[in-house]
């Protein structure tokens, strides 16, 4: 196994990265849990090579241009026969070096991966750190939630999200727990089919079913089942890798149909915008001290329609943080749909998170 640095990035001295990480770090300071790593991940495959030639000139444009990045990428080229372990290896791992954003490429040049720490862009971001990548324009068609705000400041929405934490934490998919296995890589797993026609919907709808049929001896929590799902507030076709995001928290029962998701999503408001500082460390103290409280049901990331030349499929993967976390990606080409499911081997077993795939799969139809 090689590593490529496609050129010489510049010499990024070791305080610029303490900087940039720091600033990453703060953007997640007063709602994220500071023992879990918030790497997101695109993975991206190709009808044909791609042609890397330009790759160096291009990400360090990128860079120049959105500096909160950090340092120039680069780029570790992997053989297809450990494809599988190393990707899940560049999800997982933390970012103490600074470098928030790690590039991978399989032997053969048509598949990619895309890690960024969350402080420094959310999905869309990926998109066009990928675009930036492989020298080829990427669209999508997610809609955001534009300029909407929440009704409540974020002490009132904090104060809210503590109380319900304190009296009715959110239902969590149980699993075989494993401490011995904290410190491997996540476990990232996905299906792609050609006819699929899901959304948001249909993924939440569909999961609420998955939950209500998980052995009752494995569910722990509380009985609200909450979905988190990120949104954004960029403009229509605007694809740049920043963080412009917004999230959704949404209480849903088990039994609705679509009609009901569907209405529950559309009359949540986006959570309030939150202070970008640990606020001298008394963040992360709380959410380290309640972690086992707060957080999710659900983690859902929907990229919507991504299209671009010779692209055949992608797979999302977004952060998981708190206890049973859960993260699930949907992403569509012109080509197929896939569904993704991030989980973490302390938490479940190789088998059951293969099944929590398969029934959502199943579910979804």
């Amino acid at each position: 196994m090689t590593d490529s640095d496609l050129g010489a990035p510049r010499v990024v001295s070791p305080q610029e990265n303490e900087t940039a990480l720091r600033r990453a770090q703060e953007v997640v300071g007063l709602y994220g849990d500071p023992d879990v790593t918030w790497g997101i991940s695109l993975e991206l495959s190709f009808a044909e090579p791609v042609d890397l030639t330009g790759a160096p000139a291009r990400l360090t444009t990128m860079v120049r241009e959105h500096p909160h990045l950090g340092p120039v990428p680069s780029l570790r080229q992997v053989p297809a026969q450990e494809w599988d372990r190393v990707r899940e290896e560049s999800a997982s791992a933390d970012f103490g070096d600074g470098r928030l954003v790690r590039l991978l490429a399989r032997s053969d040049a048509r598949t990619f991966f895309v890690t960024a720490h969350h402080g420094v862009c959310d999905g869309l971001g990926l998109v066009a750190i990928a675009s930036s990548l492989v020298g080829r324009e990427l669209s999508s068609s997610a809609r955001g939630v534009g300029e909407r705000r929440s009704s409540r400041s974020f002490l009132t929405s904090s104060i809210v999200r503590l109380g319900e934490a304190l009296v009715s934490p959110p239902a969590r998919f149980g699993g075989t727990r494993n401490p011995a296995r904290v410190a491997e890589p996540e476990s990232l797993l996905q299906e792609s089919a050609t006819r699929w026609k899901v959304n948001g919907t249909t993924v939440c709808t569909a999961l609420t079913k998955v939950y209500a049929a998980w052995p009752r001896g494995r569910s722990r929590g509380g009985r609200r089942f909450l979905v988190v799902m990120g949104a954004s507030r960029r403009a229509p076709g605007d694809i740049a890798p920043d963080r412009r995001t917004a999230y959704l928290r949404i209480p849903l029962k088990l039994g609705w149909d679509e009609a009901r998701v569907k209405a529950a999503i559309r009359a949540v408001e986006p959570e309030p915008d939150f202070p970008e500082t640990s606020a001298g460390g008394v963040g992360p103290m709380v959410m380290r001290a309640l972690k086992n409280r707060l957080g999710y049901t659900v983690n859902v990331s929907n990229l919507g329609l991504v299209t671009g030349d010779g692209l055949e499929s992608l797979a999302m993967f977004p952060a998981v943080n708190g206890p049973q976390a859960v993260g699930i990606g949907l992403v569509s080409t012109p080509l197929r749909t896939t569904v993704s499911v991030r989980t973490r081997r302390s938490d479940f077993s190789e088998d059951e998170a293969r099944l929590l795939l398969r029934r959502l799969v199943e579910e979804m139809g």
